[in-house]
């Protein structure tokens, strides 16, 4: 039955979706929510349009609403796709509250667009890029008023839900590679001028704090330089300039952290006469942009901030520039996702992660974890906040014998183990391999990025300076200053949780037990002398 409907519009069959679908109605009857947690390029619309109509056919009189995310694009996108399936059941879209169709079977409509109004109630709502905005009060607002007696809830990174413990249905990336949907995307990690500390600099979700200044030097240089990675990874290139190796390039998306570093991207591009278009909310409330850099092949760059991450759906596209130096792999992973559509002419696909200045080694372990969401293992077990905990792949390192450094001549020991090269590497082949419980990969062992961190910084994982270890490491040392200078995490963390006095105690304790030991020794070479 489910393969006639899909047939029958001719779309595509996969293997994966009649038990995907299995799951989701056994989910619905038995849950009042329901979260289906699929990859881009999974098929989230079409499934969800079947699941809308299947739920129709079964009660005729009842009522559905579709709430996309809050842009135009995406409820644009969604309205399209029912353009394309021509479901049998009929639908309105509704661009002004006015245009509500209280009679329609099924509304498809912004949240903004019907928050605040008077509202019938609905049978069923599904909400597109629901982790993104479910948890929102105008869309909890929405819920409450219109009571529904079921929620599916759609969703590309289903972390949010994970930390809820929300029936969830998962899609991860390696079950569509495997049915051939995407492509194998090279990644590569390049260092900017931004000099970013990457603990101090960046907050709990891991994104730059918004008091951090980019400065618009930094970004002209990490563009310079950038041109110059970029040329030397274009095989037989005679590219020498932006617009040589955009024309070899094709259409690029350049995604930043600020308005203001957008812009700057913009004046840097306008400057040296390459077409490009800015997508920002200040200035582009209706996404034109976007659609003036899909529409026309002399504009080959689109520089946003959030709108090319959510739901962003154009297989022209061919490279994505992550400038934002996010270390969110939520973040991370739904722009990856951007460029991992084939193309239609089967050119190769590139991700450019920029990183911090000096830190692309780091930047690989945050990586790793971003395409370890690729597999199903670690899909289903990130709920946001235990980044820090989860098990990726690294490249053991058994060489333990120090070395000396021939700049510096400061001894320097071996690392444990190397982030992986994801250079010319295809990752999605990698990933299943490393999750294969039937294989051995004896080149890679798994870590954690807490330990990553600790051993990669010189720093203790978060949460290591609890009192227990604050108070071990003040009973080393007899002075204060002693104790700040060697271990300043230490010495801050009991300043900040309030065990400064506990562990200046016990300093004082060990500075009188050695002052004591001191006077023994005097006393004893008094005798002898």
């Amino acid at each position: 039955m489910k393969t006639e409907w899909f047939t029958y519009r001719g779309l595509k069959v996969l293997n994966y979706q009649s038990e995907v679908l299995d799951k989701i109605e056994k989910s619905m009857e038995s849950n009042s929510v329901t979260v289906l947690a699929a990859c881009p390029s999974a098929g989230k619309t079409i499934m969800s349009i079947y699941c809308i109509e299947k739920y129709l056919n079964e009660h005729p009189k009842a009522r559905v609403l579709v709430l996309t995310h809050g842009t135009t694009v995406l409820r644009t996108q969604y309205n399209e796709v029912l353009d394309e399936v021509k479901p049998g059941f009929k639908y309105n879209l509704v661009e002004k509250f006015i245009e509500f169709n209280h009679k329609s079977q099924v509304n498809v409509c912004l949240p903004q667009t019907i928050c605040g109004k008077n509202l019938p109630h609905f049978d069923l709502i599904v909400i597109d890029e629901a982790h993104q905005f479910y948890f929102a009060d105008m869309v909890q607002e929405i819920i409450r008023l219109t009571k529904p007696s079921k929620q599916l809830l759609l969703t590309g990174t289903p972390s949010v839900f994970i930390a809820r413990n929300y029936p969830i249905i998962a899609v991860p990336l390696i079950t569509i590679y495997d049915e051939g949907m995407v492509a194998d995307v090279r990644i590569e990690i390049a260092t900017s001028s931004y000099n970013f500390d990457i603990i101090r600099d960046y907050n709990a979700d891991k994104e730059l704090k918004g008091e951090i200044e980019i400065r618009g030097n930094e970004t002209r240089k990490t563009l310079d330089e950038l041109l110059a990675k970029i040329i030397s990874k274009i095989s037989d290139s005679k590219a020498r300039t932006w617009t040589q190796a955009l024309k070899e390039l094709r259409k690029t998306m350049f995604a930043c952290k600020s308005q203001q570093q957008a812009m700057q991207i913009k004046a840097y591009f306008d400057a040296i006469g390459i077409q490009s278009a800015l997508s920002i909310s200040d200035i582009d409330t209706d996404s034109k942009e976007i659609q003036r850099f899909k529409e026309e092949n002399e504009c080959l760059v689109l520089i946003v901030v959030g709108r090319g991450i959510l739901g962003f759906n154009y297989t022209p596209l061919v490279n994505i520039v992550d400038m934002s130096t996010s270390q969110n792999i939520d973040r991370i992973y739904q722009l990856f996702s951007r460029v991992i559509r084939k193309h239609p002419e089967g050119l190769k696909k590139l991700f450019f992660k920029i990183a911090p200045k000096d830190k692309a080694d780091y930047y690989k372990y945050i990586m790793t974890g971003v395409l370890a969401m690729s597999a199903e293992e670690f899909f289903l077990k990130f709920n946001g906040k235990n980044f820090d905990d989860l098990q990726i792949p690294v490249i053991e390192n058994k060489k333990k014998y120090d070395y000396k450094k021939k700049t510096t001549g400061r001894t320097q020991v071996a690392r444990t183990y190397e982030p992986i090269n994801f250079d010319s590497l295809p990752v999605f082949e990698f990933f299943k391999d490393v999750y294969d419980k039937d294989k051995t990969l004896k080149t890679y062992t798994l870590t954690d990025i807490k330990d990553v961190r600790a051993e990669f910084l010189n720093r203790k994982p978060n949460g290591y300076w609890d009192l227990e270890n604050c108070l071990k490491s003040a009973s080393r040392y007899g002075l204060v200053a002693e104790w700040k200078q060697n271990e300043p995490e230490a010495f801050n963390a009991s300043k900040t949780n309030g065990w400064y006095v506990e562990c200046l105690k016990l300093m004082t304790a060990n500075l009188k037990e050695r002052m004591n030991e001191i006077e023994k020794k005097k006393s004893f070479w008094k005798i002898f002398s």
